[in-house]
Formats: structure tokens, sequence, C-alpha cells
């Protein structure tokens, strides 16, 4: 196995971040510059460019931030600098919670009825996008975020909860 030189510049650009950056710090030398890094877009979302998109910075070693700075804003990317575990966290709900409800409701109806409203025909697109990625990678983005399966717990038991209200008898008027 090689292992990088002096000075050279690592990144990983995974959707979590907890995993990838206690692995490069404890497996890369000190002497490496390594940095974590989440594109918060995918080939979908900027198939016209990445002027406006966002990519996430986790630092690892402080000389690479800047260096990684430079680089993103040059690419026309807004960079936005954040611990792993603050991360993961914003990443299992806005990702992964998402793409988890998108794609039951996809499973739930793979087709659009005849009739519907914007914002279902919106959500179900994202759903169907949502599902490109591969089983591994959406398995992986939530087995490797450690505050994922929580957040599927609750939304799973808000929808029980919700489910049980709607069907519950009328409530008699006094």
């Amino acid at each position: 196995r090689s292992v990088p030189r002096p000075g050279t510049s690592v990144m990983d650009a995974c959707s979590g971040k907890v995993h990838p950056v206690r692995w490069m710090r404890t497996a890369l030398p000190g002497a490496v510059r390594a940095i974590g890094t989440h594109p918060l877009f995918g080939p979908d979302s900027a198939q016209d460019g990445l002027r406006g998109h966002r990519v996430v910075l986790c630092p690892i070693h402080a000389e690479a931030v800047a260096t990684a700075i430079r680089f993103f804003t040059a690419l026309g990317l807004s960079v936005e600098v954040m611990d792993p575990e603050d991360h993961d966290r914003a990443m299992a709900a806005s990702l992964c919670l998402g793409q988890f409800v998108m794609r039951g409701l996809v499973a739930a109806a793979p087709e659009l009825p005849p009739v519907f409203t914007p914002d279902y025909a919106t959500v179900h697109m994202l759903g169907r996008r949502a599902a490109k990625d591969t089983p591994d990678l959406y398995r992986d983005m939530h087995r490797w975020n450690p505050f994922a399966a929580d957040l599927r717990r609750a939304v799973l038991d808000a929808l029980a909860r919700m489910d049980r209200e709607l069907t519950a008898p009328p409530k008699n008027p006094t």
C-alpha cells in the first residue's frame, strides 16, 4: 500500500463525514493535508454547471482549509465549513430522511395519478431522482450516518401516530 507523501492533499467526497474524517485522522500521516468534503449536489442537479451549488468542508488539517476554499470558490461553489458531527446530523435530516420519505412515496405510488397537485409532482420527481442512486449508496448513506436511524424511527412513529388519528372513530359531539 502506498502512503501519500508529506504535503499531499487528500479529500474524500462521502455523504457522511464522521467515519471518513476519523479514518483520515488515524490512517494518514500527519504531514498529509487531509480534509473531508461533501458536495451537496450530484450529476442531475449540477448538469448545467457547478455555479451556485454548495460543498461542505470538514477540516482535519487547518492548512488544507484555505486551499480547499480557494479551489471550490474558483469553481463557483459556495463553501460551508462544519464539524463532522454537525454535518452528519444535518445530512441525516436533509439527505437520509429526505430520500427515505421520497423513495417511500414512489415505492407506494410509482406512477403519477391522472390528476395531481404541483407539490405532489415535485416530490414524486425528486423521489424518482433519489431512486437513481444505487441501492448500495442509499444503504451506506443510512448505515454510516450515526444519526439517520433515529430520524427514520421518528418519522415512522409520527406517520403511525398520524395514521391512528386519521383512522380513529370520530368523537361524539356533546
